[in-house]
C-alpha cells in the first residue's frame, strides 16, 4: 500500500543499469559527484548531480553519455568568489530522481554523509578506479596522488587496502591542511596507468602524464 503522503511523480520505475554506467556512477560518486534527496521525507528518489570547471566541460559531457538513463541536464553558469574577485565559470550535470539512484544514496550516505565501505569498493573495477582518478586524481614528476579528503582516517586505511588487494598498488596516506590523499610513488603509479589508461579520455591525459 502507497502512502498518502507519497507524492504521484516519485512513484518511478527503476532504471536498470549496465556494468559500464554502474562503474561510471560508482567512481563519480567516489570522486566529486554527489546524491540528493528531492525532500526530506522519507519515499522521496535520489537525484544525481556534478560540477566541473568550464575547462573540463568535454569531460564532464563524457560522462552523460553513460548517465544519460537518468534524463541528465546541462547547465553553463558562473560563480564570483570575492577572496579571489573573479567570475569562475562551470557546468553542471544533474538527473532526474529515480529509486535507482535512490539505491546508491543508501549505500554512500547512510547516515546522511558520504562514505565508503566494503560493499561499495567490492563493486569498484578499472573503469571505475579511472573515473575516480580523473575526478580527483593529479599527476606530478611521474607520481601520482588521489584526493580522498572526504573520507575519514579509517575510510582511507580501506581504500588503501583495497587498491593494494585488488589492483595489487601500494600507497601511503599523506595529509596537508587537514585533508587526506593517497599517494602513489613511481612505481606504483606506472602500475596505476597501465591499469586506466584504456579508459582516460583525451581531454584528461594530462593525469597520467600525457601531454
Amino acid at each position: 500500500k502507497i502512502s498518502k503522503f507519497l507524492r504521484f511523480k516519485d512513484v518511478l520505475k527503476p532504471i536498470i543499469i549496465n556494468e559500464e554506467t554502474e562503474q561510471v556512477l560508482l567512481g563519480s560518486l567516489l570522486g566529486d559527484a554527489h546524491l540528493h534527496k528531492s525532500s526530506d521525507y522519507e519515499n522521496s528518489n535520489a537525484y544525481f548531480t556534478e560540477s566541473h570547471s568550464i575547462k573540463q566541460s568535454d569531460y564532464l559531457l563524457w560522462k552523460t553519455r553513460y548517465l544519460d538513463c537518468f534524463k541528465l541536464k546541462t547547465q553553463y553558469y558562473s560563480r564570483y568568489l570575492n577572496n579571489h574577485n573573479k567570475d569562475y565559470y562551470q557546468v553542471r550535470i544533474w538527473s532526474k530522481t529515480n529509486p535507482t539512484l535512490t539505491y546508491y544514496h543508501k549505500l554512500f550516505y547512510p547516515f546522511d554523509k558520504k562514505v565508503v565501505n566494503d560493499k561499495i569498493l567490492n563493486k569498484l573495477k578499472p573503469l571505475g578506479l579511472a573515473v575516480w582518478y580523473m575526478d580527483d586524481g593529479n599527476y606530478n614528476q611521474k607520481s601520482m596522488r588521489l584526493a580522498t579528503n572526504c573520507f575519514s582516517f579509517q575510510e582511507n586505511l580501506l581504500i588503501m587496502s583495497y587498491i593494494e588487494k585488488i589492483f595489487k598498488i601500494e600507497s601511503t596516506l599523506t595529509r596537508s591542511g587537514g585533508t587526506y590523499c593517497l599517494a602513489f610513488n613511481r612505481t606504483y603509479s606506472q602500475k596505476l596507468i597501465e591499469i586506466i589508461k584504456p579508459f582516460i579520455i583525451g581531454v584528461m591525459n594530462y593525469k597520467i602524464g600525457v601531454v
